[in-house]
């Protein structure tokens, strides 16, 4: 009779919480080494889908757990609750990501309305087409912003182009009377801690800036385009991000767009108002 007030430990339940507690330093452990340089995107991406198979084991060995501990009143409940709630914790990276799949099923690149022909705005996936930005501004002034707004956002620029730019010949910084000698910049003209733009003081109509951004999390990389054209004093700006490496962005280059967009139309507000920020 005392025999049936027995209680067995629920082995499964330590089991399964050891498969969750070592998913999550696998993930913790594999992105470190990635964001280390250590380990490229395959061996990567291999390492996602083990942690992924741990953690799916050790859910369902959770799961059952909890009914066998419901069921026939065994020891390890307690054990059986935390490897879910832990789990839980270690699969929000997976559910985030997939929701992003979900809304951005293919495409590794996003531009905006300027930038888009007809035939690709009606085959364009991954949300609605988005919007360049108009400035009541010379193209001279919002350049000067976009390049407060890329410093600002830490995206290195890659190259600038623009058709006013006069060119010069190799080794020629101009001329100075009617003899053709080079005339070379004084150094202590330039601030050394600060990148010589030789774009800035040219009164343009359209500017070309080619940048280099990186996404905050896992640092891919994307060029960006963004194309600055002025016409009957209103400017207009258009940008374009395709990611490098991957083939699918999950909506990286959309949000890369949308920063700098935002950016550039608050940095463009408080010029025209008069703020000067610190």
């Amino acid at each position: 009779m005392a025999g049936h007030y027995i209680r067995k430990r629920v082995w499964a339940a330590d089991w399964s919480f050891f498969l969750v507690a070592f998913s999550g330093a696998l993930l913790l452990t594999g992105f470190a080494f990635f964001r280390a340089s250590m380990s490229d995107r395959l061996v990567f991406a291999y390492t996602v889908i083990a942690v992924a198979g741990f953690l799916a084991l050790g859910l369902l060995l959770s799961f059952y757990s909890i009914a066998q501990v419901w069921r026939r009143g065994g020891y390890g409940g307690g054990r059986a609750i935390a490897a879910l709630f832990l789990g839980l914790i270690v699969a929000a990276p997976f559910v985030g990501g997939g929701i992003l799949a979900y809304e951005y099923p293919t495409g590794n690149s996003a531009r905006t309305a300027g930038l888009v022909n007809e035939t690709e705005a009606e085959i364009q996936e991954g949300g609605a087409l988005m919007l360049g930005r108009d400035f009541p501004a010379t193209a001279r002034e919002v350049y000067q912003a976009s390049r407060q707004v890329l410093d600002d956002l830490r995206w290195r620029v890659v190259e600038v182009e623009s058709a006013s730019l006069p060119e010069l010949e190799n080794g020629d910084l101009g001329v100075s009377g009617t003899v053709s000698v080079p005339l070379p910049t004084l150094r202590s003209s330039i601030p050394a801690d600060t990148e010589y733009d030789r774009f800035a003081q040219i009164d343009a109509e359209e500017y070309d800036i080619t940048a280099e951004a990186f996404a905050p999390l896992f640092h891919f990389a994307s060029d960006v385009a963004i194309r600055i054209q002025e016409d009957s004093g209103t400017t207009f700006v258009d940008v374009q991000a395709t990611s490098r490496d991957v083939p699918r962005d999950l909506g990286q280059n959309r949000r890369f767009i949308d920063a700098f967009l935002m950016r550039l139309e608050a940095v463009m507000s408080q010029r025209q108002s008069g703020v000067v920020e610190d």
